[in-house]
Parts: structure tokens; sequence; C-alpha cells
């Protein structure tokens, strides 16, 4: 998300002349307005509130409080249903992530999609991707269990009726029993996988050349991302960040008992020629050749064990067609 703000900022242009993504989130900003009633309900939890009607907040008053409670107070914030509901209506699932940009300004002049349209967007190559369960992240750490009659709700909630029974028609090829199972890829695919088209259309429009991947190795030492965070479910399946270890060569972690077998530590090795020699002459190269990515075959590369390629032509063509502003 960082890295994507500055590839539409007006401010950051000329600052860099390539561009690396890692799962990157298409989620909605959230505008000024909207932003600051978490920020005021903040205030008004810590007791740093002034003015007559309470309107104004004491940086001061802000700077003197503990960590704790300065966190404690942010989590009531983003808990409180009816500002939530406030400030994510028409487009809740937005709102899981609280932590986000905002827009619309001189900094970040649109949201992403609108702002890619436009042509809003830096001239240089980019390299982007996502972890095939980038969705598993964000739902099982906080859903115990979605029957698959909650899961069609919760799809037709969210996207409407119409374009409900369309994604609902779409994923039922892969016999979920779980509804997290489903919604979650839901997620990972409108969330993360297919508006990186996007991003990729709009550098290609520009003459620069993008590369598209799908990370998708369970590490052998997963068990560990549970510790830093991550849900259970992480441990056998490949979430976000997890691809982390494997792009910076931790592949010999003593302090945390973590070795990486050989045909690890191979891959690893593979992704960081992909890394580096992108970031040294604007193209990944290594054994695998990389498809340059176009908007009539949409190939990416799988980063695995044994490196192979695909497109997301119907996917994301489906996705396309419902659209990414609910």
């Amino acid at each position: 998300m960082s890295v994507a703000t500055h590839l539409i900022s007006p401010k950051s242009a000329g600052l860099f002349s390539k561009a690396i993504m890692e799962s990157t989130v298409d989620i909605l900003y959230l505008e000024k307005d909207k932003a600051k009633l978490y920020g005021a309900e903040y205030c008004k939890i810590l007791n740093c509130t002034s003015g007559l009607l309470h309107e104004k907040c004491n940086v001061t008053c802000l700077q003197l409080t503990s960590v704790d409670s300065s966190i404690q107070a942010w989590e009531k914030a983003v808990g409180n249903v009816a500002i939530f509901l406030e400030a994510n209506w028409g487009h809740v699932e937005d709102g899981l992530l609280s932590f986000i940009p905002t827009c619309c300004d001189e900094e970040v002049p649109a949201q992403y999609i609108p702002a890619l349209q436009a042509g809003m967007v830096a001239n240089v190559p980019i390299l982007a991707g996502i972890n095939t369960d980038e969705g598993a992240t964000f739902l099982f750490d906080g859903v115990p269990y979605l029957p698959m009659f909650a899961y069609e709700e919760a799809v037709n909630f969210l996207f409407g009726n119409e374009n409900g029974k369309t994604i609902i028609n779409y994923y039922s090829r892969y016999g979920y029993k779980d509804g997290r199972d489903a919604l979650a890829v839901v997620f990972t695919d409108y969330w993360f996988r297919c508006p990186l088209n996007h991003w990729f259309a709009a550098v290609e429009a520009k003459g620069s050349p993008a590369w598209s991947y799908r990370y998708n190795h369970v590490l052998s030492a997963a068990q560990i991302f549970p510790e830093f965070g991550l849900p259970k479910v992480c441990s056998t399946r490949v979430c976000h960040a997890s691809e982390l270890p494997v792009v910076f060569h931790r592949v010999n972690i003593p302090s945390i008992n973590v070795s990486l077998p050989q045909l690890e530590i191979d891959m690893s090795d593979q992704i960081v020629d992909y890394w580096t020699s992108f970031a040294k002459t604007g193209t990944p190269t290594g054994k695998f050749p990389w498809p340059i990515w176009n908007n009539q075959t949409r190939e990416n590369i799988i980063l695995q064990e044994d490196m192979s390629k695909e497109n997301s032509m119907e996917l994301c063509g489906m996705w396309d067609a419902i659209g990414y502003n609910h």
C-alpha cells in the first residue's frame, strides 16, 4: 500500500526509477472527513478534547499519553460500531483495516482505480504480485466459524444480489465446505489479485514494463508465523507476508530454530535473483523466464519450488465487470 501510494502521488514523482509492490491491497482510502471521525473519538477517549463543543484535540495532551493508553484508545475508537458504519458506509469490508492513507488531496489525489484509469501513475517499471491466501490472513483472524449459507448472505450483502449470484456461481466450482475458505478467496481476488491488473495496464499505457507474480509456497517453517501475529491457519497456507523470509533470504535463523531445506534455499536464491536484477536493470531475470505483462494475455509467474506461469483472464474479467467500488 505504501509503494502504491507513492506511485499515484504527484509529490513523489521523479523520486524513484522502479517500484516493487508485494501484496498491495485495493481498499478504498478514507476521505479526510471520515478519518476525522476516528480521530475525534480517539481524542475524546483520552480526555484530550477542548473547546466549547469538544471540537478540538489538544496535541500536547496526546503526546503525554502512554503508549498502552494510546493503543487502547485507538482500538476503542475503531471498534465503535456507529463510527465504523458512518466512516465506511457502502463499503464496510474496507473498514477492516483501520490504519490506511487518506484522500483526496494534494498528497493522494484520488482513489486507486480512478487515479489509474485517469493515467495518474508514475512512468516507471513495476514488479508486483500477491500471495495465494491473502484473504485467509484477515478473515480467519476474526471469524471463528462461517457456514456456507452465511458466506452466501455475506457476498450478497457486500456486492448486491445480482453480482452476488455471479460471484457465488463462479467460486462454486471449487466445492468449498467452510464459508471462511470461500470468502477468503473472494477477498484475495477482489482486494489483491485482480485490482493489480489496473496497475499493470496503467503502467503499460505509459510505456513502462510490468511483471506480475503469485507466490504459492507453504514454507516448511510456517509454524513460526502465528508467533509474529498471523492467524494459526497461516501455518498451512500462503498467507499475507509469508513470502518475506524467502525474499530477504532468511533461510537460517537459529534464534527461532529456523533452518530451511536446500529446495527452499534454492527457491529463495531464484526469487532474490528476480528482485535484485529488477532493482538493477528494471527487468527480473532468472532460470525460469518471467513473462512481461500485457493486457491481452495477463500472464504472471507462479513463484514456487517448480516455477510456472498462468493467466487471470477469466477470473479478473469477472471482477472487472463487477467493479471494485463497493
